[in-house]
């Protein structure tokens, strides 16, 4: 019997050459394929496909994490899995909304009740779960008021080497944004509300639990930020943990979600013993929205003119901070969050998208990541470039973001070359909802910049004044013939940001997850010796200066991104003459003049 696909559920509709699994995901009894009413077990490491519809909406956490744990044994190198949970923000949303029939109000209550085993399901939460799984990678998409969820496991695994730091605890900064509030006060020292108080989210955070925290932060918290009118007030229980201790994780929790850009009023406040407490924390703190577990009872009043539910749930589903001026674009929301994961915190005509999504990155180790490249690659860029009228080359562009940084500084024209798809995506929207430059005068295309042959296309539309190339040179084996190829095409300046080492340049391999990384052509790479690639560039024509780091060591850039520790560098190198006649820079069948 086939058991390479295996459909999970007795509401799913059977499908021929498919295992039907009836009776749950670990289940040993009734597991029938369409075609075959004989029974076997999933043999270990076969399956390639796996779907589970709404199979797991009553199960507590520890059952989910049997279930994925059972699904991930019976995969096979390429294999996905697909399953379904209620969503939180939706259902929040559901709450909110004063026009919501009481069904939906009961099952959104139902999706949103913390349990005391914490199965309060989130994007971020379910993407840590398969990740713990096993799972090589995962994405997670919001859906009707559920969270739609694909995990793969890798083709093929290698030992991770110079992979980004992805523990958002390592190096993150300390002073999240947090007011006075934020001292664990007793319910009793609140004062009565004012006219003006603001709208308070009470949210039962138990004995403050790290993992708890982040996900109630990073699926409440982000869309709370930056608003004077909005409150997020931790109820705590204060027979697990003091209030400073609770104040202290908190704090954590929060520069590990948010981060110290965005500023989030933040109350802390022991679970009164009695209802009689409560009731009271409720009337002196002015509560009027509440996510609630078994010792807390629903508050929705008075959010007339507060929160809009729908903006909400849009913005926490799609992984998008809503604009300041509050009209929220659907259909741009949507197109973002197709293109999920994003490397960088970018605006699409105001609405900031929330970065790393569906990565092993969390949102605050990019954001982080890029305020300090952003020193190099475009403040100590600009200071020494002069981009007016300059034509630009990006290579293995990504989303485009530095040089739309570039583009503001007056350059005319970009043209981008990208190895991903989903990138070139990215980045056609990101310049499209954006006035970089006005349209006709950037485009992008997809290609490997270390074949070639696709280095056609970049002649094509060449030569460029500027080009950057960043990122990109540890990712690939033939990083002295890239730069050549680059400095043909380039007339002025050529800006370098890598990772070097200063030991011998040996081929390695890539991670296994490519998100972020090289793609599947260039798994095997070096990383370039630092004195080697500035005597390239010198042997090319170029007159070479070493940018100085403003910054030290941070979440981000740390490990082999470490600027301040020179494991990773940016160089603005300017033409001064022909390159150097060299028996390992000759002319050779790829050289493109």
């Amino acid at each position: 019997m086939d058991s390479t696909r295996i459909l999970i559920g007795a509401s799913s509709a059977p499908r021929d050459g498919w295992l039907h699994l009836d009776h749950g995901a670990t289940s040993e009894v009734d597991r029938r394929p369409s075609t075959d009413p004989s029974t076997e077990s999933v043999p270990t490491g076969r399956t390639q496909r796996v779907e589970a519809k709404g199979e797991l909406d009553r199960a507590d956490a520890a059952s989910v994490r049997v279930a994925l744990a059972e699904w991930r044994r019976w995969m096979a190198p390429g294999g996905e899995l697909r399953f379904d949970l209620p969503d939180a923000g939706a259902a929040l949303a559901a709450l909110l909304d004063p026009a919501s029939s009481p069904s939906a109000c009961d099952g959104a209550e139902t999706a949103l009740r913390a349990r005391a085993d914490g199965a309060l399901w989130t994007a971020a939460r379910i993407e840590r779960e398969l990740e713990s799984a096993g799972f090589d990678g995962s994405r997670v998409r919001v859906d009707g008021g559920r969270l739609v969820a694909r995990a793969f496991v890798a083709t093929s695994t290698s030992p991770s080497n110079s992979g980004m730091a992805t523990d958002p605890t390592s190096s993150a900064p300390d002073g999240a944004a947090r007011d006075e509030s934020n001292t664990a006060p007793s319910a009793a020292s609140h004062t009565a509300p004012t006219v003006d108080a603001p709208t308070r989210v009470l949210v039962w955070c138990g004995g403050g639990e790290r993992e708890r925290l982040r996900d109630l932060l990073a699926t409440y918290g982000r869309v709370l930020t930056n608003r004077s009118d909005l409150e997020l007030l931790c109820v705590f229980d204060g027979r697990a943990t003091t209030a400073a201790a609770f104040t202290e994780a908190a704090g954590a929790a929060f520069a590990a979600t948010l981060g110290t850009a965005h500023g989030l009023r933040l109350g802390c406040v022991a679970l009164p013993e009695d209802a009689a407490g409560l009731e009271a924390l409720r009337a002196a703190a002015a509560i009027r929205i509440a996510i609630h577990d078994e010792p807390l009872q629903l508050a929705c009043l008075d959010l007339a003119g507060h929160v809009d539910p729908a903006r909400l749930a849009r913005a926490i589903g799609g992984g998008i901070t809503e604009p300041a001026n509050g009209a929220l674009d659907d259909e741009l929301v949507r197109a973002a969050s197709d293109l999920h994961p994003w490397f960088y915190p970018v605006e699409l005509a105001g609405h900031r998208v929330v970065p790393g999504l569906g990565s092993p990155c969390t949102p605050q180790y990019l954001e982080s990541r890029t305020a300090h490249r952003r020193q190099m690659l475009v403040d100590a860029v600009l200071e020494r470039v002069d981009m007016r009228g300059r034509r630009l080359l990006d290579l293995a562009c990504n989303c485009a973001y530095w040089t739309s940084a570039w583009a503001r500084a007056g350059a005319s024209e970009l043209f981008g070359l990208e190895g991903r798809p989903e990138h070139v995506a990215q980045a056609r929207l990101h310049w499209s909802s954006n006035d970089f430059l006005p349209e006709g005068a950037w485009r992008f295309e997809q290609g490997d910049i270390a074949n070639a042959a696709d280095w056609k296309t970049i002649r094509d539309h060449g030569p460029f004044d500027v080009t950057l190339c960043a990122g990109i040179l540890y990712h690939v084996r033939n990083y002295e013939e890239i730069l050549r190829w680059a400095v043909q095409q380039t007339r002025e300046v050529l800006v370098v940001d890598t990772r070097v080492q200063d030991g011998d340049e040996v081929l390695i391999d890539e991670p296994g997850d490519l998100r972020f990384n090289a793609i599947e052509s260039t798994r095997r790479k070096v990383v370039p010796n630092r004195a080697r690639l500035i005597a390239v560039l010198e042997e090319l024509g170029l007159s070479c200066e070493v940018l100085d780091v403003p910054f030290g060591t941070a979440l981000g850039v740390d490990h082999d991104d470490d600027y301040a520790a020179g494991r990773r560098i940016t160089i603005v190198a300017r033409k001064v003459r022909s390159a150097l006649p060299s028996a390992r820079l000759g002319t050779s069948s790829t050289d493109l003049r």
